[in-house]
């Protein structure tokens, strides 16, 4: 740390792994960089550079202007949502992705990325059987205000 600012934030392979939310029965997703303020009572500010999510500790977030980093599996939420200025970045760190956009459903493999531009309706799908995980990246993101939920 400088100035008691931090100067970087580690996320390891070993500490997601480690990441109760990605166990059997976890929510399946987990925030590191956002632009909302920590979750009362599950999240903090980061202050240490090694990211840990801890069992029993609230996990540490960085707080941006305008981007997010989130991981996230089959067992995290999903719905169909174009962003109005959000450009998503999804990089699959393991298994087989299906994400749908704009109609046309791609399949990515572990080390895969797809950029999904601005307007650009799209879902991230869970058929049968289907396992992955996947770092997501979104700039020039405007959290609640930029994400509009397709219904139906």
């Amino acid at each position: 740390m400088v100035d008691d600012r931090l100067t970087a934030l580690l996320l390891t392979k070993q500490a997601v792994d480690a990441d109760t939310a990605f166990a059997e029965g976890g929510r399946g997703a987990r925030r590191i960089v956002s632009i909302t303020p920590p979750f009362e009572g599950k999240e903090r500010i980061a202050d240490e550079v090694i990211w840990s999510a801890a069992a029993g500790k609230l996990t540490p977030i960085v707080i941006a202007d305008n981007w997010e980093v989130a991981i996230f599996n089959q067992a995290a939420k999903q719905d169909r949502h174009p962003h109005k200025f959000g450009t998503e970045i999804y990089v699959v760190r393991r298994g087989l992705m299906e994400i749908e956009v704009e109609g046309e459903v791609f399949i990515l493999s572990a080390g895969d990325t797809i950029i999904v531009l601005p307007g650009s309706a799209h879902e991230v799908l869970r058929p049968e059987g289907c396992s992955f995980e996947t770092q997501l990246v979104c700039t020039n993101c405007g959290g609640p205000a930029d994400k509009f939920v397709i219904e139906g």
